[in-house]
């Protein structure tokens, strides 16, 4: 949206903190900290950790595990530290200038998401805030079809109605049969 404003008309953000909220200064660090902290127990402990923070379901579960199989612990922080750190840019009075579905899951536990998702949608009045039911950070993968017709609903009602383009016409039977009759009868 930055790069080219105009070629955006919607916005889908889903399992996410506003990075323009502003924030103690000392929210970053310290949840860098606590992060590095949970993996002294082990990479498989804090895997497991992550991955029943993100998911209620075990399916989902397994595919945090399963994504982060070749990853090692440092990486995995390494990830999750620059989100925290690089990611959020405190700027209150910034407001998004399209309309935007912001998506949480009802049962999303991942840091402020699920506080700070209900103070975007407060503050920004272009903003649609939809809880996800039965859905952790990845409401995506814990309950596909609220997600999807809450993103197809969200988009029917504000991207602007557009006519199909003209596909170009197959040639039709009776030319080709035309063209076939004359070459019998030539």
């Amino acid at each position: 949206m930055h790069r080219a404003p105009d070629r955006v008309h919607a916005l889908v953000v889903a399992d996410s903190s506003c990075n323009t909220a502003d924030r103690h200064p000392l929210a970053a660090p310290l949840t860098i900290a606590a992060l590095s902290a949970m993996t002294l127990g082990g990479r498989e402990r804090f895997l497991r950790h992550a991955a029943a923070v993100t998911s209620p379901h075990d399916d989902v579960r397994q595919y945090v595990l399963d994504v982060n199989e070749d990853r090692s612990t440092g990486e995995v922080l390494q990830i999750l530290a620059s989100l925290l750190d690089g990611a959020l840019r405190p700027d209150p009075d910034h407001r998004l200038p399209v309309p935007t579905l912001l998506l949480v899951g009802s049962d999303d536990r991942v840091g402020d998401i699920a506080a700070g998702s209900r103070e975007w949608a407060a503050r920004d009045r272009l903003v649609e805030h939809v809880v996800v039911p039965g859905a952790g950070h990845a409401s995506n993968q814990d309950n596909p079809a609220a997600f999807t017709a809450a993103v197809a609903a969200f988009l029917d009602r504000v991207l602007p109605a557009r006519t199909p383009e003209p596909r170009p016409e197959a040639p039709t039977r009776g030319w080709l049969s035309g063209l076939l009759g004359g070459l019998r009868h030539g």
